[in-house]
C-alpha cells in the first residue's frame, strides 16, 4: 500500500528551463500520480512565455489505468471518451477524460519519451495522446502491454495471473501487442539525459519554426 501512494513523478532538468522547456519524469503510475503532476503543471504555468513539455515514461511499467485517465485531463478535452477495456463476453469498461480547472489545462507542445520498458498505463496514456495528435512520441517501440490482468488464487496457495481484457481506443481500435511506434525514433544507446536534451532542443526549434 505504501508503494501505491509513493511519490514517483519528478521534475527533471532539461537545461532549457529559461527558454520554457520542462520535463516531468514518471517512474510508475499510482494513486499519487495525479496529485504530483498537478503540482508540476502549475509550476510550469507560472512561466511567463510559451512553454514546451517533455513527459519521460521510459522504463515506466505502468500501473492503474485510472491514473493514466486522471492525468489525461491536463491535455485533452474534458468529457470525451479516453479509452476502454473489454473482456470477452462482457460489456465495455469505458474511461472518460476528467474535468479539471481551466487554469490547469496544458496547451503547449509535448513530447513523450518511451522505450521497450514502457508498458500498460504508460502506453495507454502515450498512445491516446499520440493518436489524437496531442503529443509526439520519441524513443523506441514500447512493450505492447495495454491490457488488464486478473488474479486467480489456487488451493495450494499459488496464483495464476491471466490477461482478461484488451485496451482499446474509443473508436474500437485495439492497442497492438507490438507496442507503440515512436514518431521520432531514437538511438537505443542514447542515455537518459542525452535524449531529454535532444527532446528539449526539438521542442525549442519547433517553436522557433512557427
Amino acid at each position: 500500500s505504501k508503494e501505491y501512494f509513493r511519490k514517483l513523478a519528478f521534475m527533471v532538468p532539461t537545461g532549457l528551463e529559461k527558454e520554457g522547456i520542462f520535463c516531468i519524469g514518471i517512474q510508475r503510475f499510482n494513486r499519487a500520480t495525479g496529485e504530483d503532476v498537478t503540482e508540476y503543471i502549475r509550476q510550469i504555468q507560472e512561466y511567463s512565455g510559451e512553454t514546451g513539455l517533455i513527459i519521460d515514461l521510459r522504463g515506466n511499467p505502468g500501473g492503474p489505468p485510472l491514473a493514466a485517465r486522471e492525468i489525461s485531463g491536463f491535455f485533452l478535452e474534458p468529457g470525451d471518451d479516453f479509452a476502454y477495456f473489454q473482456r470477452r463476453g462482457y460489456p465495455r469498461s469505458m474511461l472518460d477524460i476528467p474535468q479539471l480547472p481551466a487554469d490547469d489545462r496544458y496547451r503547449g507542445d509535448m513530447v513523450i519519451l518511451i522505450d521497450e520498458e514502457s508498458g500498460s498505463a504508460s502506453e495507454l496514456f502515450s498512445g491516446i495522446l499520440q493518436r489524437r495528435g496531442r503529443a509526439q512520441l520519441m524513443g523506441t517501440s514500447s512493450a505492447g502491454q495495454v491490457f488488464l490482468k486478473s488474479m486467480y488464487h489456487l488451493s495450494d496457495g499459488s496464483m495464476v495471473l491471466l490477461v482478461t481484457a484488451r485496451g482499446h481506443h474509443p473508436d474500437g481500435t485495439v492497442f497492438s501487442f507490438d507496442g507503440l511506434t515512436p514518431d521520432i525514433p531514437a538511438d537505443r544507446d542514447q542515455d537518459g539525459d542525452e535524449l531529454i536534451r535532444y527532446a528539449a532542443r526539438y521542442l525549442l526549434e519547433k517553436r522557433k519554426a512557427r
